[in-house]
């Protein structure tokens, strides 16, 4: 009888609950402010007709959205209480069973009330004013990067530090009173706002007694952190959208005497600028950490001279005027790698691996691959083989490795794909590199070149394990590159890490002049390997530099003790393929020589660098079969150019970085503005017979009308 029982309370209690829900009602409206919009945090109470509070209330959302539940049916006045408006009390309000009565406040402000005035402090980085208790609004200047950059700092602690007080007390409630709202949501206990601090970038804070109506809904100060300039991503798109960028923070400026030694791995890839101009010509800002300025700079061709002696590339260093802080100099640090004839081109062994899930079924992706790949096709010889593998919940050989004469056969094989299905990518990559070392051609160019918008979602995946994956298989000799197509899902992250890890470089394609350039055009650079592994190495003097900043290579720094240790994997240069680095450097107001320790080389190693010396530039690389570096070491003067009388390409560059520092409204653009990287472009377009710098100066132009549109200035 036990169960029977039980079932005969739990039916006593549902119907006892189903009938109190049926004999209460509830009260829901707005409460607005003198212009009609909500109010955040007002207070509305429910007290009966003789003036009796019932303990019935709340506050209002951020919208000013209110609602009281579990109302007994009865005549009730309702009161509204926020800081520095009048109170509102509205009498006679009939409360029905199991029926919403709808109210709404308009509040007015208060009239020559001190407590009821906006105080604005102004503060400080290095000394802040303390709040008085009669202040209740402070509008301060503490960016957003300050609170990430805190590390563990927390709701009170925000508070406290930025208002200049020690306890947050308001109309002498005690300090565990306070409640705080971050971004529009009540928070419990004192949480890290570190990450809320990327977002809306907003802290309220106010007082909840047991009856904050009683109280007059007494307001500790709000503190709201202004962020440093931010573009909107995706200013016309669903914020939602699901892309992935890795973030990047700004490289500051470095003190000579505290790091003279700046190590980076040199970076070819290109995908950055594809990204960017494909977001500006649909009509909205890249996001941020999208926009790589080393990319931007490096998608451009440049007139460095071909090396005159063995070394696979030559060195070419320019120094002038900094064109956006004219007391700062600009370093230009070129490489340019070895141009080779096609007909001396070893022969490669290429797989072609195609994503060919559901997410590629639109005209950006598979489509635009088809004829991205028909164009390398034309290119093949007799002695290049070509294979083609697919992936979409299963990999597949939809051709075997097939002579370069056969270009119909390759192409049908290509043109017959059809995108559908989930995307099994590790297990595609697999079979690619099985195919691959099955073909492999001594002293060739064996190379997996994969074609996707990167959601991977099936087999190996993540930047773990399929990342360790591609590291094992590029000690074979078959290196990867990577081809992205489409957005709206798009995994750059993920793209660039695999193109990274496995030797390869890594280029968006978003357009047939995209796949014309880096299947075509450079064709030789994009799919040739003559150098791998290169490192960069800057050493400052310390009696000329007093400060030195590196322009991108965020995600290519290395550890100064990595340069001479060759298990640690660097960037590739292709065959004609120009790299170019930019340093803004700061002078010393006198010059002197310097002897500067080299962490990587042993306790006593050092550079001398005499007074005239800006720098020594250390360089190693590999072959591309090699596994030992060599080292190429020059030494650059203080003597710089003014800017007017610097090269075509030193100031087309500079534009370009300048160009990528304010998509990112970098804090060191200095006063640097569109027009002015218009200017500096248009006076820099040298020979430009495939119009990619005319191309650059469109797209200036239309960043700046998106821009002028938007709240990015």
């Amino acid at each position: 009888m036990r169960p029977l029982v039980l079932l005969s309370v739990l039916m006593i209690l549902s119907l006892s609950m189903k009938a109190w829900s049926l004999t209460t009602g509830s009260i829901k409206g707005k409460v607005l402010d003198e212009n009609s919009e909500g109010l955040i945090s007002a207070t509305v109470m429910a007290v009966d007709i003789n003036g009796k509070t019932t303990g019935q209330g709340g506050a209002t959302d951020i919208d000013g959205n209110y609602e009281i539940t579990a109302v007994m049916p009865g005549v009730y006045n309702l009161k509204c209480a926020f800081l520095g408006y009048e109170t509102q009390l509205i009498k006679g309000v009939v409360v029905s069973a199991d029926k919403p009565t709808f109210l709404n406040f308009s509040m007015k402000p208060q009239q020559n009330n001190a407590l009821a005035q906006d105080v604005v402090v102004t503060m400080t980085k290095y000394k802040k004013p303390l709040i008085d208790k009669a202040e209740y609004k402070i509008d301060n200047d503490v960016s957003a990067r300050e609170i990430r950059n805190s590390g563990g700092l927390n709701v009170v602690g925000v508070t406290q530090t930025d208002a200049g007080s020690g306890t947050i007390t308001v109309n002498g409630s005690r300090p565990d009173e306070v409640q705080y709202i971050v971004n529009g949501h009540r928070v419990i206990g004192n949480p890290n706002i570190s990450a809320q601090a990327s977002a809306k970038h907003r802290v309220n804070t106010f007082v909840s007694g047991y009856d904050m109506a009683d109280y007059d809904m007494a307001h500790a100060p709000d503190m709201e952190t202004k962020p440093e300039p931010e573009i909107k991503p995706d200013v016309q798109k669903d914020p939602e959208t699901d892309e992935s960028y890795k973030e990047i923070t700004d490289n500051q400026f470095l003190s000579t005497r505290a790091a003279a030694l700046s190590t980076f791995s040199i970076d070819v890839d290109v995908a950055s600028y594809g990204i960017t101009r494909r977001k500006i010509s649909e009509g909205m800002l890249p996001p941020k950490d999208a926009v790589r300025i080393e990319e931007l700079v490096n998608y451009f061709p440049y007139q460095y001279a071909d090396p005159t002696d063995s070394r696979p590339f030559a060195v070419h260093t320019e120094l002038a005027d900094c064109p956006w802080d004219a007391t700062h100099r600009l370093l230009r640090i070129g490489i340019q790698g070895r141009h080779i004839s096609d007909d001396r081109i070893p022969a490669a062994n290429l797989v072609f691996l195609v994503d060919v899930s559901g997410s590629m079924w639109s005209e950006d992706k598979l489509p635009l691959v088809q004829k991205a790949l028909g164009m390398l096709v034309d290119k093949m010889r007799p002695e290049d083989r070509i294979a083609l593998v697919v992936y979409a919940g299963n990999a597949g050989l939809v051709l075997p490795s097939t002579s370069g004469a056969e270009k119909q056969t390759i192409k049908n094989a290509i043109n017959s794909l059809l995108a559908g299905g989930s995307t099994a990518g590790g297990a595609g990559i697999e079979l690619a590199y099985k195919v691959a070392k099955d073909n492999f051609i001594k002293d060739g160019n064996n190379r997996v070149l994969l074609c996707t918008d990167g959601d991977f979602n099936v087999g190996i995946n993540g930047e773990g394990p399929l990342t360790s994956f591609i590291e094992e298989k590029r000690k074979t000799g078959v290196f990867l590159s990577v081809l992205g197509f489409g957005m709206g899902n798009y995994k750059d992250r993920e793209m660039e890490a695999l193109a990274d890890k496995g030797n390869g470089n890594y280029a968006y394609i978003d357009n047939e002049k995209e796949a014309q350039k880096n299947l075509v055009t450079q064709f030789s650079g994009t799919l040739n390997t003559i150098a791998k592994d290169v490192k960069i190495q800057a050493v400052f003097n310390p009696g000329t530099v007093r400060t030195y900043r590196l322009i991108g290579y965020e995600n290519r720094k290395l550890n100064n003790q990595d340069f001479s240790n060759d298990k640690i994997d660097a960037g590739e240069i292709g065959a004609g393929t120009a790299v170019t680095a930019l340093y803004e450097v700061v002078l010393a107001q006198e010059a002197a020589e310097a002897a500067v320790p080299l962490e990587d080389s042993g306790t006593d190693a050092h550079v001398s660098l005499s007074a005239s010396d800006l720098m020594a530039l250390r360089i190693r690389y590999k072959a591309p079969n090699g596994d030992k570096s060599q080292l190429i070491e020059e030494h650059v003067s203080t003597t710089a150019a003014a800017l007017s009388s610097t090269s075509d390409d030193f100031r087309f560059a500079a534009a370009v970085a300048s160009f990528g520092m304010e998509l990112r409204q970098s804090p060191y653009r200095g006063d640097f503005t569109f027009e002015k990287t218009k200017a500096l472009a248009k006076g820099a377009l040298g020979n430009d017979k495939e119009n990619y710098r005319h191309d650059f100066i469109t797209m200036v132009d239309q960043v700046h009308s998106i821009a002028s549109k938007t709240a990015y200035k």
